[in-house]
């Protein structure tokens, strides 16, 4: 029995087996899609952002991906927005054809 539970507690454990893939946290109130937009012309004001759409980390999580031109912009963009993890990827210059 684990000491920092109350007797009668059979609820599994709190610890995940060895191995185990980390459950994602728990989703944000705002939904991705209304974070993106509201923060949308801030984040592409940052020199070197050339874009922005939303993806999915490898655990799952919903994320906001910024495309950014090399990976001294890294630093000017935040971790996260609204709760959600913002994730940074180094595009290059984004050119129109």
């Amino acid at each position: 029995m684990d000491e920092n539970r109350e007797p009668g507690d059979h609820r599994p454990p709190h610890d995940r087996p060895e191995g185990a893939a980390p459950e994602p946290p728990p989703a944000p109130d705002v939904p991705l899609n209304d974070v993106i937009r509201r923060h949308r012309g801030r984040l592409l004001a940052i020199d070197g952002v050339q874009g922005l759409d939303h993806g999915r980390a490898a655990d799952g999580t919903d994320v906001i991906r910024v495309h950014i031109r090399d990976a001294s912009v890294r630093r000017a963009v935040p971790g996260e927005l609204d709760g959600h993890p913002v994730t940074t990827i180094v595009t290059g210059r984004f050119k129109a054809h």
